[in-house]
């Protein structure tokens, strides 16, 4: 959903976050954001160290984390994940 407010885009995008992010995802896992806002910016706005997050996808494709989330309608978050 998108709308205008004062000549600024906002829109709602549903937030997926996986295993340890779990914990900062929002309410209904959705969150609405203004345009321009980039993935760095929603994962400031969740309170999440940015160290944290390995990946993040909008819509299914990778993007990196300066990439502008403009008529995106799902983010994937996933965090670095260690093993042995």
């Amino acid at each position: 959903m998108q709308m205008e407010i004062y000549g600024t885009s906002q829109q709602t995008i549903h937030i997926q976050l996986m295993a340890a992010l779990g914990k900062y995802e929002p309410p209904q896992g959705m969150l609405t954001i203004t345009s321009g806002d980039t993935v760095l910016d929603v994962i400031r706005r969740l309170g999440i160290n940015a160290e944290l997050v390995q990946m993040a996808f909008a819509d299914g494709k990778f993007i990196s984390f300066d990439t502008a989330l403009d008529n995106t309608r799902r983010l994937l978050l996933l965090p670095a994940i260690g093993g042995g």
